[in-house]
């Protein structure tokens, strides 16, 4: 999938093939559709794949179109994210699409932890990251400005 990606991103005809694969009836192909996705490809073409496999009737494939959605910063797909969460029943697809919703929605997720901290988690140049902070912390410096801070570390 790796070397089919970098071609879809320059080659029309590579593109049609994994249209193709993303329509397939075997499951296991249209997930290696999603993985063929590369941020340098046309947006309308990822949006596409990536839309189609948030309905896909395969809850594998559903999972891995929301976690490669986030991977690929593609916020655009928002909406399409909070309906395929408001209907999906299967339980690990439904908390891979949450986180992804939150992060593409929010910019970052914030849970409090049992210690009375919060864990911040948010995109890194790489992936994304979590940290965890004291309350007075996050009030004294901004969620922005840890944001900020995150979008700036390649380590997270």
């Amino acid at each position: 999938t790796e070397f089919l990606g970098k071609l879809t991103g320059e080659y029309a005809l590579a593109r049609e093939s994994v249209e193709k694969m993303a329509v397939d009836s075997r499951s296991h192909v249209r997930f290696n559709a999603i993985l063929c996705l590369k941020k340098a490809m046309p947006l309308d073409f990822t949006l596409r794949i990536v839309r189609q496999g948030l309905r896909d009737k395969s809850a594998n494939v559903r999972g891995k179109a929301a976690d490669w959605a986030g991977r690929l910063r593609v916020s655009q797909v928002v909406p399409d994210l909070e309906a395929a969460f408001a209907v999906e029943k299967n339980k690990k697809v439904k908390d891979t699409i949450e986180f992804e919703l939150s992060l593409l929605r929010d910019g970052y997720i914030l849970k409090q932890e049992k210690d009375g901290t919060f864990r911040v988690t948010a995109f890194t140049p790489n992936g994304c990251g979590s940290r965890r902070f004291k309350g007075t912390e996050i009030e004294q410096r901004g969620m922005e400005a840890i944001v900020a801070e995150f979008a700036s570390d390649p380590l997270g």
